[in-house]
């Protein structure tokens, strides 16, 4: 399926949108390119590692 057939399928089962309007396939496009965003960003993995760290406290006075 694509963005506006889906928009079409949405708005034949009297789906809104948040706002309350009728789904456009722009409104699709940017559910699904959000959607593939946030799910890169669960998949990341850190990078940076930090280890064998040493703190030294001075005493003032």
């Amino acid at each position: 399926m694509n963005d506006g057939q889906i928009a079409n399928w949405l708005n034949d089962i009297g789906h809104p949108t948040p706002r309350g309007n009728k789904f456009k396939n722009a409104h699709v496009h940017s559910i699904a390119k959000k959607r593939k965003r946030r799910l890169e960003i669960l998949d990341w993995k850190p990078t940076l590692s930090i280890s064998n760290i040493n703190f030294r406290y001075k005493k003032n006075g």
